[in-house]
């Protein structure tokens, strides 16, 4: 009687999370990728060293997983399959190329099909390989520790194995598929908390960002804990609308402020608001659309709490209403995984790119348009205490975003550290990337759009119908600099008007004239052509004010103090009258 009671209590948990009750008997590891919809189970067999997988989707089409070499689609190790209406399996081990195209099918077939049924409208593929297959060509070797896996589905069946049809949805996440007995530990022992909206009321505005603020539990705020994953929690009735999610510590002078509020649970993000400013602290975690959880490698945690750390986090969210939906109620936030004692190395996340103005345009009806967003050695030379060591990058633009590439240039040569030639507003989330940046890097930020169904020049703004150009890196060890961008620079107009032709400067000069300057209302009347788009895009390049946050940039390991950008162009002014005068 006792097991019979067991059993049925494990049946109805399983229903209860979203589990299959078989899958659930069979499989020791079990993650919704896409709740409820993609669910993934796997067994390691450490004695043939070989993994088990099953993957179980609400749809009667084609699947598909893989391993990838960064969290990104290009190059990955997947298989694809199907079960026709007639109950026949096909499966195919596949290499994703460098290009948006359909994945080829290897030469040599190294994942192996178990079994593969539909019933129900649910199709699932149990399949297995080896970590390493041997085939260096087409395959990627599975390691201990975290795995960026990646899934895509569609709901058709193909005509046949080489005409396979494009996905209807994707994403990524890193797990770990196989444990080492170090991340094993850790993640018995971690404790964790969660901070979730409040109830929030979507409001009806096409786009909200909504400051919401969190004290942290006392327990943190007693000894400095260490975090090993955050994972973000979509409530089921907002998925449509939830953009992205960035959660921030408060600045110490926010603090107190936010101590003599009873309710934290914010509202519209306003210049009225001191939740607002905790933006100006530094990002804990962030997740976009198509995003999943982030597992910090084995090596690496991330600090906060104990005694002089910030007590309070904010979280902005970025709701998307464009319909105006009446009485959506919101309770999204993160789960924060940590441990009470520090792994090797200590991590941080950097913001790189274009500071977020309406002098950031993108003109319309153009098949491609670059911006650079640049992190100046003025930066770095004060930021980058030592040499940093690169773990993720998150790339960020919005609508018209179709490109992006993180470039270092160091000692004359250009190294590119991240890259998406085939960006997909919704698919965003932090991928593995491996690299260096030392003091005295310049950072570029190329991000390409593709206006070609515009009548309007785009603005760079907060709104998803505004563009961005943004990077987020995660490094270690950690050093002050919390941001590095850069802006038009207050000489920009004049060096654009300098490199057009006579007729375009007479016209550019009118407007000027005319609209006192707004770059913004100006760039909507100017009459582009190709020459004045392209030195547009060298302006952006040549033409920029350097904005690092703090301002006052110290490193942790004594370095000198940096001069604030304002001092810096205080200096620069005072020297070229200083040389005026001599000269």
């Amino acid at each position: 009687m006792l097991v019979h009671c067991v059993l049925l209590l494990l049946y109805y948990t399983f229903q209860a999370e979203g589990l299959d009750s078989t899958l659930a008997a069979e499989y020791s590891n079990f993650k919704p990728l896409v709740s409820p919809t993609y669910e993934l189970y796997w067994n390691f067999e450490a004695a043939t060293q070989n993994l088990s997988i099953a993957v179980r989707v609400q749809t009667t089409g084609w699947i598909g997983f893989g391993i990838s070499p960064n969290g990104g689609m290009p190059n990955s190790d997947v298989v694809t399959g199907w079960v026709t209406s007639g109950g026949e399996a096909f499966f195919q081990d596949r290499k994703v190329p460098n290009v948006r195209t359909i994945p080829k099918i290897d030469d040599e077939q190294n994942w192996f099909l178990i079994e593969g049924t539909e019933e129900n409208g649910w199709t699932t593929l149990r399949f297995w390989r080896y970590l390493n297959t041997g085939d260096n060509e087409e395959d990627i070797v599975v390691e201990k520790g975290v795995n960026p896996v990646v899934y895509a589905w569609n709901d058709n069946d193909p005509a046949d194995s080489n005409s396979l049809i494009q996905h209807m949805s994707r994403g990524t996440q890193g797990l770990v598929l196989v444990e080492t007995e170090e991340v094993q530990n850790d993640l018995e022992n971690a404790k964790s908390f969660t901070f979730l909206q409040r109830d929030i009321v979507i409001p009806n505005a096409t786009t909200t960002y909504w400051c919401a603020g969190f004290k942290l539990p006392d327990n943190v705020l007693n000894t400095e804990k260490h975090m090993i994953k955050f994972a973000a929690e979509v409530h089921p009735e907002a998925v449509a609308h939830v953009h992205h999610m960035i959660m921030y510590e408060c600045p110490e002078d926010v603090l107190p402020f936010l101590e003599e509020r009873e309710d934290l649970s914010g509202g519209p993000c306003g210049r009225d608001d001191p939740l607002l400013y905790c933006g100006g602290g530094r990002l804990v975690a962030g997740w976009a659309v198509g995003g999943g959880d982030f597992n910090f490698p084995p090596d690496v945690s991330f600090s906060f709490g104990g005694p002089g750390a910030s007590t309070h986090w904010m979280i902005e969210m970025h709701y998307d209403n464009p319909n105006s939906v009446n009485g959506v109620v919101d309770r999204s936030g993160f789960n924060i995984s940590y441990l009470e004692n520090g792994r090797k190395y200590d991590a941080a996340i950097l913001e790189v790119g274009h500071s977020v103005t309406s002098n950031m345009i993108v003109p319309p009806g153009l098949s491609e348009f670059t911006i650079t967003g640049t992190c100046d050695p003025f930066c770095t030379n004060t930021g980058f205490c030592q040499e940093l060591t690169v773990i993720a990058n998150l790339l960020h633009t919005h609508l018209a975003g179709i490109a992006l590439k993180l470039q270092i240039v160091r000692d004359g040569q250009t190294i590119v550290l991240d890259e998406e030639s085939n960006y997909d507003f919704n698919f965003q989330d932090f991928r593995f990337v491996s690299g260096t940046l030392k003091p005295g890097d310049k950072l570029l930020l190329e991000c390409v759009y593709e206006t070609m169904d515009r009548n309007d020049t785009l603005l760079g703004g907060l709104a998803t119908t505004d563009e961005m150009c943004l990077s987020f890196l995660m490094y270690y060890p950690r050093t002050p600099i919390i941001k590095c961008t850069s802006r038009p620079s207050d000489v920009f107009l004049g060096m654009f008007n300098d490199s057009l032709s006579a007729s375009k400067q007479l016209e550019f000069s009118n407007l000027n004239n005319t609209y006192n300057g707004d770059f913004s209302i100006i760039a909507r009347e100017f009459g582009w052509d190709s020459n004045s788009l392209q030195a547009l895009e060298e302006t952006y390049r040549t033409s920029y004010e350097p904005r690092c946050h703090p301002e006052e940039l110290t490193c942790a390991t004594g370095g000198a103090k940096g001069l604030t950008i304002v001092q810096f162009f205080v200096l620069m002014e005072a020297c070229i009258t200083i040389l005026f005068l001599v000269l």
